[in-house]
């Protein structure tokens, strides 16, 4: 019987025993490259000031207006895309280190919700009629990246146990959240003191956006640990072609054929069933 599914494959490695570790270094060369470079474009501009009102500016406010915004998008988009392939890439590690786990599987969707958060934010910027979604894409990106963070945690904890070695890599990290943690907590605090008691001080505000922003580069870049240990990169796309005869018209083809058949299967029952009664009646 022919095959009715036809199968194409196409197979992109990235070979080389320690390239894949250049994935977390470059996305933290890519995002701090991007942001100082917007920031030098919006001080090149003779309005700058006036546009922040000679106060410190926060991480959005580089996506405002023209033309860093453009550079802003482009750079947090790559960035976002970078990090899911990160996240990707670090799930399948702790697969094959520790086995399938739910807490794998929380810090992989977390992971997924701080990507698409950064898109939101780079898309979105901070005006009038988008705050609403630009806050949203803030809230998934340092919300979700604070969850991901300790969940990375447990599992290094859990990777180290298991090599039976130092945890400092572990200490690191622990570190690093803990620090990411204060600060967004100190964030929503000072947010809240602005935008609900018109607190006029904005610094301490930026400040914590700042170092939680850069606690959360450093700690993705901590993953150039593990991706150090990845041999190659593999990517499948399959392609499945259907013959003439599709899937839909066999599957009727063989009920039509369980229905044509059983009369038949009956109707020799049936026949075996009259000889064995002639043969018993002659034997009378």
């Amino acid at each position: 019987m022919k095959s009715l599914v036809y199968s194409v494959m196409c197979t992109y490695k990235m070979w080389n025993f320690k390239s894949c570790m250049l994935l977390p270094l470059g996305f933290l060369v890519l995002t701090v490259c991007g942001l100082l470079s917007c920031y030098g474009i919006a001080s090149l501009e003779k309005n700058f000031l006036r546009r922040q009102n000679e106060t410190p500016a926060y991480v959005s406010h580089f996506g405002m207006y023209l033309p860093e915004s453009s550079l802003f998008v482009f750079v947090f988009n790559w960035s976002a895309a970078c990090l899911f392939v990160m996240c990707l890439s670090f799930y399948k590690f702790v697969c094959a280190q520790l086995g399938n786990s739910l807490l794998n599987v929380a810090a992989f969707v977390f992971g997924c919700i701080t990507s698409s958060g950064i898109t939101v934010v780079a898309c979105f910027p901070w005006r009038d009629h988008l705050v609403g979604i630009h806050i949203t894409g803030a809230a998934m990106a340092f919300c979700g990246g604070t969850l991901q963070c300790w969940l990375i945690c447990l599992i290094t904890w859990k990777l180290c146990r298991k090599r039976s070695g130092f945890p400092y890599l572990f200490l690191i990290r622990i570190t690093i959240a803990s620090i990411h943690t204060v600060c967004i907590i100190l964030l929503g605090s000072f947010l809240g003191l602005i935008f609900l008691s018109n607190w006029e001080k904005r610094e301490p505000a930026v400040i914590s956006e700042w170092i939680m922003l850069f606690a959360q580069l450093l700690f993705y870049t901590s993953m150039s640990h593990e991706f150090s240990n990845i041999k190659f990169i593999q990517l499948e796309l399959k392609y499945f072609k259907k013959s003439s005869r599709t899937l839909h018209g066999v599957c009727n083809e063989v009920v039509e054929m369980e229905i044509f058949e059983s009369p038949k299967v009956e109707q020799v029952i049936e026949s075996e069933n009259t000889v064995k009664v002639t043969s018993s009646s002659n034997g009378v």
